[in-house]
């Protein structure tokens, strides 16, 4: 999992690409020769880790892998689609830029008459002769384009061999229903759960850098998860699967810091049952603990050894902690 496709729109929601950042070595887009310049705070985080945000076009080998699929998508959901409003003019629709369609695109569009001119959005008729040569942008029903993003997303992700995140989950069922869709999706969530709000782009990069090796086992601990419950899970839950994913996700990671402060707070127990330790050392080891002084102490070397101890045992479960296929989570979160 060293690269997703994020989709539908060109330029990401940039909190998301934050966790991406996080997450993968790089994020490939779908874009296009009209796009405009992305925003600072994009440009900043890309030059901060150089080639992160990769923009592929849609050429005409992807975008002939993807015709047959969505025309035959939209052959038999159609008339679905038109009971229950979504192809009307009331529905939400979305821009694209022409270049991200073929001509035989944008001819079966017009069939369906699912296509406008951005600038004559209630010519209903329009051509595919006038949309091919003088159209600067294309409306279409959110459904019907973000459904069709999702199947070049799905098909580019087969070539990446990486992983998909669709901002619009609900139209977007080709992506979202394969292993990788999941994978991502849960990988995301998960993460954001732990993650700060303030992280910066600094902290992101010194992340990346001192925890490669952790990120690489989270990763394979999503996958594992996702592979797992798919086992126990009939054809065609993906939104169940997800769930499920996500939950058992959370609970581990749970479970292991839950471990870890079991083995804190033990220790403090133990600790206490010997004796009571001077000011000083109390602080001390309250401090390193992420606890409060309990209690003032008394002066006396067998509380220097039990504070040792203490220590030593909080040592011993961070050390535990840290070895789990979860421990990118406490890098990530400061834990």
């Amino acid at each position: 999992m060293t690269s997703v496709i994020v989709y539908p729109y060109i330029v990401p929601n940039f909190d998301w690409l934050k966790t991406a950042a996080l997450l993968w070595d790089s994020v490939h887009r779908i874009s296009s020769e009209f796009s405009p310049a992305d925003p600072p705070e994009v440009q900043e985080l890309n030059s901060a880790i150089p080639d992160f945000l990769k923009s592929d076009e849609v050429t005409a080998e992807l975008g002939g892998a993807a015709l047959d699929v969505f025309e035959e998508w939209l052959r038999t959901h159609y008339d679905g689609l038109q009971r229950n409003g979504l192809v009307s003019e009331a529905a939400d629709w979305m821009t694209v830029y022409p270049d991200k369609f073929l001509d035989s695109s944008v001819e079966l569009l017009c069939k369906y008459q699912v296509v406008r001119d951005a600038e004559r959005p209630q010519w209903s008729d329009v051509s595919a002769e006038h949309l091919l040569g003088n159209a600067r942008q294309y409306r279409l029903p959110k459904v019907i384009a973000v459904h069709y993003l999702s199947v070049i997303a799905s098909i580019l992700g087969q070539q990446e061999k990486a992983d998909l995140f669709a901002e619009e989950r609900d139209f977007a069922e080709t992506a979202i229903s394969s292993r990788s869709g999941v994978i991502g999706q849960i990988a995301t969530t998960t993460l954001e759960a732990y993650l700060p709000e303030d992280v910066t782009i600094e902290k992101i990069v010194e992340l990346r850098q001192r925890a490669s090796v952790e990120r690489l086992l989270y990763q394979t601990a999503i996958a594992s998860i996702v592979d797992e419950v798919e086992k126990i899970s009939s054809a065609g839950e993906i939104d169940r699967i997800a769930r499920r994913a996500e939950d058992l996700a959370k609970k581990r990671i749970e479970e292991t810091q839950r471990k870890y402060r079991q083995a804190k707070v033990g220790s403090v127990i133990k600790l206490l049952g010997v004796s009571l330790a001077p000011p000083g050392l109390a602080t001390l080891i309250a401090s390193a603990l992420g606890l409060a002084v309990f209690a003032p102490a008394a002066v006396g070397a067998a509380i220097c050894l039990a504070g040792a101890e203490l220590l030593s045992n909080r040592e011993k479960g961070r050390t535990e902690r840290d070895s789990t296929n979860w421990s990118y989570v406490f890098h990530v979160s400061g834990a």
